[in-house]
């Protein structure tokens, strides 16, 4: 399911190693193991994902940015759910895919002075709306949400939302999250944008129409956004590749 060739097991916060010198996780997955695309590949299939914004009172959103509501703009002053990182605060793209390839890009370096954005989701989900209700279970593969979350709680790893929970080690956080899906084969995958390398992959059983989503989490200011870019006509791999559309809106 992973292509990791470490993974560590988020209950116990360490690796469990049988007689061979394989984590658990990876023997039991061993046999599901698929080659990822590659990010050169998987950039010659970009979409310009745009969020759909519901009037969520718990987020602000501007055009493609997203960011937590400032807690004296909040109902109650407050989150229902306290500081834990729920569908509270989560936002779907749209539209939704039914089928091929696609592949967009979520900028985590917005503001300089706020420095790269440590809490957040960004995945895709089969959920026609988003839960708002914070007693709803924690979202996960088994209940349609697919995602890699960040946590200034975990210094180096994300996480995946599966069950059970398994964490990815990183050497530096991505300024530029790419989100590649492969709606038909189930691919999933995230890279970082700027080293071009992969973060994580994993494959599952889609059914329906699936959307992009994205989480900007709590007590991070920095907001995240959606990158717009124009396909250029050009052949090759840099040139299959998008070109930025500026974006003048701030949050």
């Amino acid at each position: 399911m992973y292509h990791r060739k470490k993974v560590r097991n988020a209950q116990s916060g360490r690796d469990q190693m049988d007689g061979n010198g394989l984590s658990e996780t990876e023997k039991l997955l061993a046999g599901e193991v698929v080659q990822p695309t590659s990010i050169s590949e998987a950039r010659n299939h970009y979409v310009n994902v745009k969020l759909e914004d519901r009037n969520n009172p718990y987020l602000k959103v501007v055009g493609n940015r997203v960011r937590e509501a400032h807690p004296d703009d909040l109902p109650g002053k407050s989150f229902p759910d306290g500081e834990m990182v729920t569908c509270v605060t989560a936002i779907k793209g749209t539209s939704g895919f039914s089928s091929g390839k696609h592949y967009w890009e979520v900028s985590m370096r917005i503001d300089e002075k706020l420095g790269i954005k440590q809490s957040w989701w960004v995945g895709v989900t089969s959920a026609a709306e988003i839960p708002s209700n914070s007693s709803t279970s924690f979202p996960n593969t088994s209940n349609g949400f697919w995602f890699l979350s960040s946590s200034p709680k975990r210094a180096n790893s994300f996480q995946f939302s599966t069950q059970p929970e398994i964490l990815i080690p990183f050497h530096s956080r991505p300024e530029t999250v790419g989100v590649y899906l492969d709606r038909d084969s189930g691919e999933l995958s995230f890279y970082n944008v700027e080293e071009k390398t992969l973060i994580g992959s994993f494959t599952a059983t889609f059914k329906g129409d699936i959307f992009p989503l994205f989480n900007p989490g709590k007590g991070d200011a920095s907001p995240m956004e959606v990158v717009q870019r124009e396909v250029q006509s050009q052949t090759g791999d840099e040139g299959n590749c998008a070109e930025s559309v500026e974006n003048k809106t701030e949050t």
